[in-house]
């Protein structure tokens, strides 16, 4: 599966560089300062008027360690967020050392699944893994297209 860059998107918090590859859209985001909610939505605006299809594929670099604050109720809105923009599956893979990173994909999950999205949300040591975990979940929902 070939990608090409289709946009680039930068604030004090991080940088976005979309690709697609047809109608399959892969965000990757490098975390460059805390990130909560207010943080956040522009983040979700961005990436969600370049998702055409029901899937979004993200990988998220905070291997710089920033601060990853997040409640159940922003969970809660950013998954109303997705389901508005037409996301059924939600793919996500985060680089990070953070061990207490385990207790938010539990949330994500738990959260996704009360939304109706199908979803899953790894923690990767390295982009390398992030990267094959995202292109294994490209290939089981959309195919080598």
């Amino acid at each position: 599966m070939k990608f090409r860059k289709i946009s680039f998107f930068d604030s004090k918090h991080c940088e976005i560089e979309t690709q697609a590859a047809g109608d399959t859209v892969l965000h990757r985001i490098k975390v460059l300062g805390p990130l909560g909610r207010e943080e956040r939505i522009p983040i979700y605006e961005e990436t969600l008027k370049l998702t055409k299809s029901p899937h979004y594929f993200c990988i998220v670099d905070n291997s710089q360690g920033h601060e990853n604050n997040l409640s159940y109720d922003d969970m809660l809105f950013f998954s109303k967020m997705l389901t508005k923009g037409g996301i059924t599956h939600f793919f996500n893979a985060v680089v990070t050392n953070d061990h207490r990173y385990a207790d938010i994909i539990k949330l994500t999950g738990a959260v996704s699944k009360l939304a109706g999205i199908t979803s899953e949300t790894v923690s990767a040591g390295n982009p390398e893994q992030a990267e094959a975990f995202i292109l294994e979940k490209i290939k089981e929902t959309v195919g080598n297209s």
